[in-house]
């Protein structure tokens, strides 16, 4: 009988093992779980240990590409501690659609200084582009490999700066940015520069074959208007891809 008690009075007094008890790889691996919007709702709620593993859960998202048709529902102070990791943002605005609401979630998403060294691939498709636009890609454009500014309403006078600074720059895609005469292709910096996606307009064709026969290296995808056919100059040329009345 007294054994009995015994028995049952250690397993009265033994610890109760909770969530806090696993190490730092269990938890990392149950986070794992959760999505970005859950591990959010965890902080604060227990110690500044399942803070850190739920930060290190949102760091994760490297990749954030969305249209504001089903923008992300994350608040501003969300939305900069996802920009501290972010290695690539895509963002289509649309016409009909504010411009405002694409700056606004830009200039949060960029704001960290931490941004500029991670993030790589910059998307930035139907808005009209502007000077506040400009000052958002200046911001991080020194570490941009990866650059596509397609149906921005772009001129050359905004792109111009944007590709004096893009001093590691590898692809630029331009499609459907009709006030283009491309004098700023001119402007480029960066040396690893493999390939330029454009499309041609009543203003562009002379210094697209300018640009064309100065880096020979650099492969150039040419739309024709409307986008009906291309044809790729360059190292990379593709002889069945169009013909050189493309310009």
């Amino acid at each position: 009988m007294s054994s009995s008690k015994s028995s049952v009075a250690l397993k009265a007094t033994a610890e109760i093992t909770t969530i806090l008890d696993l190490n730092d790889d269990c938890l990392l691996n149950i986070f794992k779980y959760l999505s970005i919007q859950d591990a959010f709702n965890i902080l604060g709620c227990f110690d500044s240990r399942i803070d850190d593993v739920a930060l290190t859960r949102i760091a994760d998202l490297k990749n954030l590409c969305f249209s504001l048709r089903e923008a992300p529902k994350f608040k501003r102070w969300q939305l900069q501690i996802i920009g501290q990791n972010l290695e690539s943002i895509c963002i289509s605005a649309g016409y009909m659609l504010s411009s405002q609401m694409s700056l606004n979630y830009l200039q949060i998403l960029l704001s960290s200084s931490n941004s500029k060294p991670r993030l790589h691939e910059l998307t930035i498709n139907y808005v009209k582009f502007n000077d506040d636009y400009l000052d958002c890609v200046l911001n991080v454009v020194s570490n941009i490999k990866y650059l596509d500014l397609s149906f921005c309403q772009l001129n050359d006078e905004l792109l111009l700066p944007i590709l004096e600074r893009a001093e590691k720059l590898q692809i630029l895609k331009l499609i459907a940015n009709y006030n283009l005469e491309c004098k700023s292709l001119h402007h480029i910096q960066s040396p690893h520069l493999n390939f330029v996606e454009l499309e041609m307009n009543l203003r562009c064709g002379i210094e697209v074959k300018k640009f064309i026969a100065e880096h020979v290296n650099v492969n150039v995808a040419v739309h024709s208007p409307s986008r009906l056919s291309y044809i790729t100059y360059g190292p990379n040329r593709n002889e069945n891809e169009g013909n050189d009345e493309t310009i």
